[in-house]
């Protein structure tokens, strides 16, 4: 279960972390600024000549169990846009705003806080910025910055804000590999600060016809499509045809999602956070110039929820269990 926007919200980062690699994929690799194409995408041809796009998404899980009792099911919906444009030669810049809306509903009897409802709609308003840049010919630097507010209806919203950035160099050994490494830094509600470092890396194999391409890259934070997440995605694509890829892979390494509950919630004003991790498979079609839509499929592994009170203790913790996610993704660049 991912009662924090989990698998609804989290797998659109998936997807979109998955999806920037794999357009990475429609141009040479000597027209992007760096072949660390994995990080937002933001070193394609298209960011350059489509610097503005909007995205409209859904997501479906079905319940998944508590091991303290009852269960929960959820769907969420999200609106986006942003802009991505040039600043100088070899540096580009992003900034993107959306809004998600999560709604759950529980079933049997997880008496959390001594409910068997304890919340079902949550909002998340995120801003995010981002910067690419090309040092040399070999080295590249990329940083993002972001804010979330995440909370159920009718919590403080001025309670309710998280801040994240994320920072880190590549290498590019060749056109099929480049190496490097990042910093992930996310504030939680009611608790410190998250910090890890994480691999950032593309390859190449030099098999049938340059079609795949594995990565590791920063999700959710920075760029375009960096609303969701603080976590980590790896996987693998591949270009069916020039209009058509499919990647897979696993998402929301070392993320953690948080939201405010409300005053009347039965542990009132106080924190819901869940960590988990996600397997995705996605198929992005690219009917039209600067039009793409997705289709995915996934599965929620099995994870953590605590919900926690206003000084920080825990109220409530439970596991939960794996539960399958599917949804669609529409974006439109211009």
């Amino acid at each position: 279960m991912k009662v924090a926007l989990s698998p609804a919200i989290v797998a659109a980062v998936a997807v979109f972390a998955l999806r920037g690699v794999s357009r990475a994929q429609q141009v040479p690799e000597q027209s992007a600024p760096t072949s660390q194409a994995a990080v937002d995408s933001m070193t394609t041809t298209a960011a350059v000549h489509s610097p503005f796009g909007v995205r409209a998404g859904g997501a479906f899980a079905p319940r998944s169990d508590l091991s303290g009792g009852g269960g929960v099911a959820r769907d969420s919906w999200t609106a986006a846009a942003r802009v991505r444009v040039p600043l100088a030669n070899n540096l580009f810049a992003t900034a993107g705003a959306s809004y998600t809306g999560a709604f759950y509903q529980f079933s049997g009897e997880p008496r959390i806080g001594g409910s068997d409802h304890p919340w079902s709609q949550v909002d998340k308003v995120t801003v995010s910025t981002g910067l690419l840049a090309r040092i040399d010919a070999r080295w590249s630097a990329f940083g993002g910055f972001r804010v979330n507010a995440s909370a159920e209806t009718g919590a403080d919203w001025g309670e309710s804000f998280t801040y994240g950035g994320v920072a880190g160099a590549t290498y590019r050994f060749s056109d099929r590999l480049s190496l490097g490494l990042g910093i992930v830094a996310h504030s939680r509600l009611e608790e410190g600060a998250l910090v890890f470092p994480f691999p950032v890396f593309t390859y190449v194999p030099p098999v049938d016809h340059d079609r795949w391409r594995l990565f590791c890259s920063a999700s959710g934070i920075g760029g375009a499509l960096g609303e969701n997440g603080a976590g980590v995605a790896a996987g693998v694509a591949y270009a069916a045809t020039p209009k058509l890829t499919l990647a897979a892979g696993l998402s929301g390494l070392g993320l953690v999602n948080d939201f405010r509950l409300s005053p009347g919630a039965p542990v009132p004003g106080g924190v819901v956070r869940d960590h988990f991790t996600q397997l995705m498979v996605e198929a992005d079609w690219r009917p039209l110039a600067g039009l793409s839509t997705a289709a995915f499929i996934g599965v929620d592994l099995p994870g953590k929820l605590d919900v926690l009170s206003r000084d920080g203790s825990t109220a409530y913790s439970s596991d939960f269990t794996a539960t399958p996610v599917v949804g669609v993704t529409i974006e439109y660049r211009f």
